[in-house]
Order: structure tokens, then sequence, then C-alpha cells
């Protein structure tokens, strides 16, 4: 899971500090309407889109990440840039992964 991958990276819990949001369908009220969640993307009848959503869909970019972090994981960050260095290479690790898994499904 996302928590464990997380857990070497950075020098706290991470339950307090990260939170993987957008991946589950969008909540609805007891009349069926959409409530606002943090999903990190907008749904297309919002007629809104955000800079990640952009890249790939009209800027011809193959992977976006839309990195957003809590406050408990950046001040936890800006204490240790060992940490830092680790997400970095955590994003790195799972970009690389991602970019073989679709070139390995392709064949």
């Amino acid at each position: 899971s996302v928590d464990h991958a997380l857990e070497p990276t950075v020098s706290v819990e991470v339950a307090p500090a990260a939170t993987l949001t957008g991946l589950t369908p969008p909540e609805v009220d007891e009349q069926g309407r959409h409530v606002m969640t943090l999903s990190g993307a907008w749904l297309p009848e919002m007629g809104r889109l955000t800079q990640t959503q952009q890249s790939v869909s009209f800027a011809g970019v193959g992977y976006a990440l839309q990195l957003e972090l809590g406050r408990t994981l950046r001040h936890a960050l800006a204490r240790d840039t060992a940490a830092v260095a680790r997400l970095a290479h955590a994003i790195g690790e799972a970009w690389r992964s991602a970019v073989l898994r679709e070139s390995s499904s392709s064949l």
C-alpha cells in the first residue's frame, strides 16, 4: 500500500502524514447530487481541469503527478533533507515502475 511505501521515506507516522485520494468514486448525498470532497481532480461536468489533468489531456504529457503535502509531512520534510531525497527517489522509482508496467503490457 501507499502507506507502507512511504514509511521508510519519512520519519513520522504515516497515517497523519499521508492520505491517498481521488481513486474512489465521487460521494453523493441522499438526492444523488455530488458532494464536494478532496479528490485531486475535477469531475468532467464541472468544466474545469487541474494543471495535471490539462498536461495529460492537452499538452501531450504521458505521466503527471499532483502531489499535495499536508502540514505534518511538509514540516517533517523541512527538518530532514535526507527524507526529501528519499521521497524524491521513491517518486522516481514509482514513475519508472509505471513506465515499465505500461511498456510491458503493450507488448
